[in-house]
C-alpha cells in the first residue's frame, strides 16, 4: 500500500512540476520578447551569433503581440490546458521565426525551439479541457473584438483624417495605423479627438484579447445531470453498498454521476464553479473503490476541476492517502448501536430524566413513514420549519442534508413530539442507510416554545422505535469538533462552523457534540479529502455553495449584515424601551448595574477573549472535576446532602438565612422547573453548584444560586458556568443571564445611602463576594451588558427605599438584627486587621534577632 501511495504521490508531483516549469518558462519567453523591443540590446555579437537579416524594424510590433499572448497563456499551461498547449506551440514557433527576422540571437531562437519541443514531448500532461461554451464565446469575442477594433480604427481614422494628416505625410497610412494599434506615442495635440482616439484604441484591443483568452481557458463549468436509467442504477448501488451516513443523498436531483468503467461503482457529486464536491464516499463493492477514485481523479484533471470528498469514512483513510490526497478531520459521526441501546444505567441518567420530564408535561412521540397523515400536525411542522429557517438563513439546504417537504418521502421516517392538545413541539426525520441496515438523522427542528427535554425524548423514543423495527444502527449525524482544524486552514474551519451554526440541527459545533454525547454513541471520524492546501479557500466556498443552493457573495454579505444588526439591536434593548416609558410617567431612574447576558446560540470557548475561562476550566478538569445536571430534584442523595452542607456554611458567612424576593433559595425538595449543575470530582465530592431558572419570554435561563465549598479546586466556578451555558445551548436556549453585576461607578453622591444598601446586599448575599468581583468574574464570559435600573418617585425617599430593598430580600430583617450583624462584622474585620499587623511586625523583627546572635 505504501509503494502505491508513493507512486501516486510521485506521479502527481511530477505532473505539477512539469506544468510549472514549462508554464514559467513560457511566461519568461513572453516577457523577454516584450522587453527586447524596448530595452537596448548589448553588443554581444562575439559571444552570441545573430541571424544575418535586417528587416527587424517591421516585425517589432508582432514580437510584442506574440510575447503578450505567451504571458497570457502561461497560466493556462500551469493548469494543464489543452487549448493553451496548442496556442503556445504555435506562438513559440512564431516567436522563433520573429527572432530570425529581427536579427535575433541564435541561442535565444534555439531555446525557444527547445521549449516548443518539450511541450510536444510532454503533451500528455496538458489534457485539461476548457468549457465548450466558454471556448466558443472566447474565440467569438476574440474575432469580433478584432473586427470591432478594425472597423473602429478605420472609421475613426477616416473621420479624424484632418487631425492625422501631418502624421500621414510623415509615416504613411500604414505606419500611422500600426502605431495606433501598438500604442506607440504619436505626439497628438492636447484636447483633440485624435488624442482620445489614440489612447482608447489600444485599451479596446487589449480588452478584447484578455476577455477572449480568459474565456478560452475557462474550466468546464457544467456537469451533465443524470437520466432516468442512470438514476435507477445509482439507486440499486446505494441500496446494496451505501454505507456512509449521507449515501442516501446521492439520489438527490442536484447530483451528477460518474460511473466506473465496469459500471459497478458510482461517485455522486455536484459542480460549484470548478470544484467537484463529492457527497460521502464512492458507492460500490470494496474492490471497485480504488479504481473509481483513480478514474475520477483523472477525469477531474481533464476537466480542470478541483476535487473534494465531503464526510469520507475513517475506513477509507488509507485508500485516499494511497492516491495522494490530503485529509482533514472535520468531526465525528455519532453512531448508536440500536441492538444494545437502552435508557438504563447511570450513563443515560441525563437523557432519561429529561425524557421523563417531557413526558410529565404530556408529550408523546408519533411516527410516520412517508407523508404525514394528520393535516393539523403537517401544518404545524410547516410553520416550525419556516420559523426555524428564518433564524438560520431563510432557505432549505441541499447536497448532504435533506429539506422539509409537505409531500413527504416514502423512504423517510418522521417522528413528532406532540402534547395532549395535538400541538407539535418538535420533529425529526431519518433517512435509510442501506449498507449498514440502519437509519441516519436528517432534520431536527423545534418550535419556538417547547417543553424542556423535548429533543431528548424525541431521539430516545425514535431509537427505541427503530430498534423494534430491526435496525442495527442509528446515526445522529456529524458533530463538528473544535480541535480538529489547524491555523493554516482557518478559512475552511470557519466555513464548516458557518454551515453548522447557520443551518445545522442545533446551533453550533460544540452544542451538537455535547448534545449527541448524551446518548453514549460510538464516534466514527469523518474527513474532508482534498488534493492541495492552496485550494482550501476555494473548497470552503464550494462547500457552502453546495449546501446553500442560491449562495452568492452578495447574499452571504446581506445575511451577515442583517444578523449583525439584529444582534446589535438586541444588545441595546437592555430594557431601555421601558426607560422612556418610566420617565414619561414622572419616575426617576438610577442605574444599579448590568445584567450579564450570554447569547447561547453563538457561545464558544474558542478565541483569545475566552482564554482565561478556557484555561481555568481545563485546569479544573485536570483535577478530575466534571459537571452533572439535574432538572428538578437532585436524585443522588449523597450529592444532595453535600449541597445542603455547602449552603449552610455559605450562609453562615453571609448572614445566616436564605434570601427571597428577587433571589431563589436552596430547597432539598427541588423545583421541577429549575436546573441544577454540580461540579463533582472522582470521589463524588461536590466542590460547587449553581441553579438556573427559566426566562420564558426570551427562551433562556437565568443564574440564581452560585455556591461553593470552603475547599474547592481552582477553576471550579469557570468550569461550572462554561459547561452549564454549553448544556443550555444544546437544549435550545437562546440566551443565558448570569445575573446582576452591580458596578461601583454608576451611582451619584446624593444617593449614597442607596448605593451602600445595594453594596450591602451584594456583599452579604451576592453570588460571589462584592460588586466589583461579580462584575470582573462575569466579564470573563464576554457577555452582552444590559443596563438595569431602580425606578423610584422621589429622591427624599431613597433612605426608606434602601431599607425596603434590604427587608424585601431578607425576610426576617429588623433594625436589631441588622445592628447585631453589622457589629459582629465590624469586630471580625478589626480582629483580622490586628492579626495582620502583628504578623508583619514579627516578620520585621526576625532578621534583626538573627544578626545580633551572630
Amino acid at each position: 500500500m505504501k509503494t502505491i501511495q508513493l507512486i501516486a504521490l510521485y506521479s502527481d508531483r511530477l505532473r505539477n512540476l512539469i506544468r510549472f516549469i514549462i508554464g514559467f518558462a513560457t511566461g519568461l519567453v513572453g516577457l523577454a520578447d516584450m522587453a527586447s523591443v524596448i530595452i537596448p540590446r548589448l553588443n554581444w555579437d562575439i559571444l552570441l551569433v545573430t541571424w544575418p537579416l535586417a528587416i527587424h524594424l517591421k516585425v517589432h510590433p508582432m514580437v510584442v503581440v506574440v510575447g503578450f499572448f505567451l504571458v497570457m497563456l502561461s497560466y493556462g499551461l500551469l493548469r494543464g490546458k489543452r487549448h493553451a498547449w496548442r496556442l503556445t506551440v504555435l506562438l513559440l514557433l512564431m516567436s522563433a521565426l520573429l527572432h530570425v527576422m529581427r536579427d535575433g540571437s541564435v541561442l535565444a531562437t534555439a531555446m525557444v525551439f527547445v521549449l516548443a519541443t518539450l511541450l510536444v514531448v510532454f503533451f500528455r500532461y496538458f489534457q485539461a479541457r476548457s468549457d465548450p461554451p466558454s471556448i466558443r464565446r472566447g474565440y467569438l469575442a476574440f474575432i469580433m473584438g478584432l473586427g470591432v477594433v478594425t472597423v473602429y480604427t478605420s472609421g475613426g481614422f477616416l473621420a479624424l483624417y484632418t487631425q492625422f494628416r501631418p502624421l500621414v505625410d510623415r509615416f504613411g497610412i500604414d505606419g500611422v495605423l500600426l502605431r495606433l494599434l501598438t500604442n506607440a506615442h504619436l505626439h497628438m495635440e492636447a484636447g483633440t479627438q485624435a488624442l482620445f482616439f489614440e489612447r482608447a484604441l489600444p485599451m479596446l484591443c487589449m480588452s478584447a484579447v484578455v476577455y477572449g483568452m480568459v474565456q478560452i481557458l475557462h474550466p468546464v463549468a457544467v456537469a451533465l445531470l443524470a437520466n432516468e436509467k442512470e438514476r435507477q442504477a445509482v439507486s440499486g448501488l446505494t441500496s446494496g453498498y451505501g454505507r456512509n451516513s449521507i449515501s442516501y443523498f446521492a439520489l438527490g436531483e442536484d447530483k451528477s454521476y460518474f460511473f466506473s468503467t465496469t459500471g459497478k461503482a458510482v461517485i455522486s457529486y455536484v459542480l460549484k464553479k470548478n470544484v467537484a464536491v463529492v457527497a460521502g464516499d464512492p458507492i460500490g463493492p470494496e474492490e471497485e473503490i480504488l479504481p473509481i477514485i483513480k478514474q475520477f481523479v483523472e477525469f477531474c484533471h481533464q476537466q480542470d476541476w478541483t476535487l473534494v470528498f465531503w464526510q469520507a469514512r475513517e475506513d477509507l483513510v488509507d485508500l485516499y492517502r494511497s492516491v495522494g490526497f490530503h485529509l482533514l478531520k472535520i468531526g465525528e459521526d455519532a453512531v448508536i448501536d440500536a441492538r444494545t441501546f437502552t435508557l438504563r444505567g447511570g450513563a443515560m441518567a441525563n437523557v432519561r430524566s429529561s425524557a421523563k420530564r417531557a413526558e410529565k408535561d404530556g408529550l408523546r412521540v408519533v411516527f410516520y413513514h412517508g407523508q404525514i397523515e394528520n393535516a393539523e400536525q403537517l401544518f404545524q411542522m410547516q410553520m416550525i420549519s419556516r420559523t426555524w429557517l428564518a433564524h438560520k438563513g431563510g432557505t432549505e439546504m441541499g447536497f448532504s442534508m435533506g429539506h422539509f417537504d409537505v409531500r413527504g418521502d416514502e423512504k423517510q421516517l418522521s417522528a413528532l413530539a406532540v402534547d395532549n392538545t395535538n400541538r407539535v413541539h418538535a420533529f425529526v426525520t431519518f433517512v435509510p442507510i442501506y449498507g449498514r441496515n440502519g437509519w441516519g438523522l436528517d432534520l431536527m427542528r423545534r418550535a419556538e416554545q417547547f417543553a424542556p427535554g423535548t429533543m431528548e425524548l424525541l431521539l430516545a423514543r425514535s431509537i427505541e422505535y427503530l430498534k423494534s423495527c430491526g435496525a442495527d444502527m442509528v446515526s445522529l449525524g456529524l458533530a463538528p469538533m473544535s480541535n480538529v482544524n489547524n491555523d493554516d486552514e482557518t478559512f475552511l474551519n470557519n466555513s464548516i462552523d458557518f454551515l453548522t451554526h447557520r443551518f445545522g440541527n442545533l446551533s453550533s459545533s460544540q452544542s451538537l457534540f455535547k448534545f449527541k454525547k448524551k446518548f453514549q454513541p460510538i464516534w466514527e471520524s469523518r474527513y474532508l479529502v482534498y488534493s492541495h492546501k492552496l485550494t482550501l479557500p476555494q473548497i470552503g466556498w464550494a462547500l457552502y455553495a453546495a449546501h446553500q443552493q442560491d449562495a452568492s457573495c452578495l447574499s452571504v454579505l446581506c445575511t451577515s449584515l442583517r444578523d449583525w444588526w439584529a444582534n446589535r439591536q438586541r444588545a441595546q434593548t437592555a430594557r431601555e424601551d421601558l426607560v422612556d416609558l418610566y420617565r414619561s410617567v414622572g419616575f426617576h431612574l438610577l442605574k444599579i448595574g448590568e445584567d450579564a447576558v450570554i447569547d447561547a446560540r453563538t457561545f464558544t470557548l474558542r478565541g483569545g477573549a475566552m482564554a482565561n475561562v478556557r484555561s481555568s476550566a481545563k485546569r479544573a478538569e485536570k483535577d478530575g472535576l466534571r459537571v452533572v445536571f439535574y432538572h428538578g430534584q437532585i436524585e443522588n442523595a449523597e450529592q444532595l446532602f453535600q449541597m445542603q452542607m455547602i449552603s449552610r456554611t455559605w450562609l453562615a458567612h453571609k448572614g445566616g438565612t436564605e434570601m427571597g424576593f428577587s433571589m431563589g433559595h436552596f430547597d432539598v425538595r427541588g423545583d421541577e422547573k429549575q436546573l441544577s449543575a454540580l461540579a463533582v470530582d472522582n470521589t463524588n465530592r461536590v466542590h460547587a453548584f449553581v441553579t438556573f431558572v427559566p426566562i420564558y419570554g426570551r427562551n433562556g435561563w437565568g443564574l440564581d444560586l452560585m455556591r461553593r465549598a470552603e475547599q474547592f479546586a481552582p477553576g471550579t466556578m469557570e468550569l461550572l458556568l462554561a459547561r452549564s451555558i454549553e448544556y443550555l445551548k444544546s437544549c435550545g436556549a437562546d440566551m443565558v443571564s448570569l445575573g446582576l453585576a452591580p458596578m461601583s461607578n454608576v451611582n451619584n453622591d446624593d444617593e449614597t445611602f442607596l448605593n451602600n444598601s445595594i453594596d450591602f446586599l451584594t456583599h452579604r448575599f451576592g453570588n460571589l463576594s462584592s460588586s466589583q468581583s461579580l462584575f470582573k468574574f462575569k466579564k470573563k464570559f464576554q457577555p452582552i451588558w444590559e443596563s438595569r435600573y431602580l425606578v423610584y418617585s422621589h429622591k427624599l425617599t431613597l433612605p426608606q427605599i434602601g431599607w425596603a430593598l434590604y427587608a424585601a430580600h431578607q425576610q426576617d430583617a429588623s433594625c436589631l438584627s441588622v445592628l447585631c450583624t453589622s457589629l459582629r462584622d465590624w469586630w471580625a474585620n478589626r480582629q483580622r486587621a490586628q492579626t495582620r499587623s502583628e504578623d508583619l511586625a514579627g516578620a520585621a523583627r526576625t532578621p534583626v534577632t538573627g544578626a545580633l546572635s551572630l
